[in-house]
């Protein structure tokens, strides 16, 4: 539900392993190395992600638990229904690349769908609603790492792809060094491009020129 977060959790925060040797797929700037994490405070409050840190000192890395969902997260989230083919710019791709990650140790999330939502006091509506709304879900991101200090991040259903997890990990609770990269590609070109252009087909959507 659309408000701001207590000041005191009113549950108990509900956490899930995500297990050592556990691959992640990324989809992110070529500015930054495959197992990076960015360090920008969301200033936007429609720009950036649904749970982006807004102080110094801290940096996100945003993932899903395959391409297809990393994909949905990154290039379909915010995608208004229209008739088919939707159209997204290449720019959400150029400059960009895809990367698979293996976590190198067990990582407590905090669990952001069915009842790990109801323990803290919120619905759906926390991972699904419109990008206008990110200014109250960082507010909620801030709050739950307070609430649950040991969560390494939040693990939650794709707003596209409901059967499939999203993750946000935090550089103050696991680093760079928690992930081994095992490959990374161009998204803006060859095979990289390829397989997005794909995935974006089986949803009725298209990449428009470069």
């Amino acid at each position: 539900m659309k408000c701001d977060p207590p000041g005191a959790c009113p549950g108990t925060p509900v956490c899930e392993t995500l297990g050592m040797g556990t691959s992640v797929i990324r989809i992110h700037l070529n500015a930054y190395a495959a197992n990076e994490f960015n360090p920008t405070p969301a200033t936007s409050p429609v720009k950036g992600g649904r749970f982006d840190h807004t102080s110094p000192g801290e940096a996100f890395l945003y993932a899903g638990e395959t391409l297809e969902t990393a994909v949905a997260e990154a290039l379909l989230r915010d995608l208004p229904p229209q008739p088919a083919p939707r159209v997204i710019p290449f720019a959400q791709v150029q400059g960009r690349s895809v990367s698979r990650l293996r976590t190198r140790r067990n990582l407590e999330l905090l669990s952001l769908h069915g009842r790990g939502l109801s323990q803290l006091g919120q619905d759906s509506w926390l991972t699904s609603c419109d990008a206008c709304d990110y200014p109250i879900t960082r507010r909620w991101a801030t709050a739950i790492r307070r609430w649950a200090p040991g969560a390494a991040g939040f693990v939650w259903r794709s707003r596209r792809l409901q059967d499939e997890l999203a993750y946000v990990f935090y550089s103050t609770r696991v680093g760079p060094k928690g992930f081994e990269v095992k490959a990374t590609r161009r998204a803006d070109q060859g095979a990289g491009l390829d397989e997005i252009r794909q995935i974006l087909a089986a949803h009725l959507a298209v990449l428009g020129g470069p």
